[in-house]
């Protein structure tokens, strides 16, 4: 079949030149498919990000709705400890410590959400702070329990032990984690 001038022939699998650009057609066609595959590529990267844009956007919004409901169980806590605090008795005075020490944990978890929100890098502290807050809750709340049944057996002491030791590790591994920090040039607090 005679190609008028201007009309492109169909391409043969063999490869053959083309004297105006002086390619060979399977060059032609090489050049055409990376072109394409850039064009897709541009198009999965442009969804990509749009979903990963969605999906931060959503990561944001579920922090703020967990510190939402950390400072909404804190201001519970507080409101039922006032409002059910109504005889002084040392079982009363114990419940009320026990419910502080219990708010000052929930604060301290509320920290790692509100760096996270404000894209300060990740901070081990109020982790190490939190299981130092609950060793030493779990001494006082045996302590004062054993002390308002009177009752002093082995099991309390052991327990009572095991607390205070898993505080003094926590507490050296809060002084090696600021002092790791501080040494630490490239890492902010």
């Amino acid at each position: 079949m005679p190609v008028r001038k201007g009309q492109a022939q169909a391409p043969s699998r063999t490869k053959f030149l083309d004297k105006k650009a002086g390619k060979t057609v399977y060059q032609t066609y090489h050049t055409f498919t990376l072109y394409i595959k850039g064009i897709i590529m541009d198009w999965l990267d442009r969804m990509l990000g749009g979903i990963k844009r969605v999906l931060f956007r959503f990561d944001e919004i579920l922090h703020v709705i967990v510190a939402l409901l950390l400072i909404a169980l804190v201001l519970c806590m507080a409101f039922y400890t006032i409002t059910h605090f109504n005889v002084y008795s040392p079982v009363m005075v114990l419940k009320v410590i026990d419910d502080i020490m219990l708010m000052l944990i929930l604060l301290e978890l509320l920290w790692p959400v509100l760096r996270f929100l404000r894209k300060e890098p990740f901070s081990l502290g109020p982790f190490i702070y939190v299981g130092i807050i609950s060793g030493v809750r779990r001494i006082l709340s045996i302590e004062a329990k054993a002390s308002i049944e009177h009752i002093q057996d082995s099991y309390h002491l052991i327990e009572i032990g095991v607390s205070v030791g898993v505080v003094l590790v926590l507490a050296v591994t809060l002084l090696l984690y600021q002092k790791s920090r501080k040494d630490c040039p490239f890492q902010d607090e």
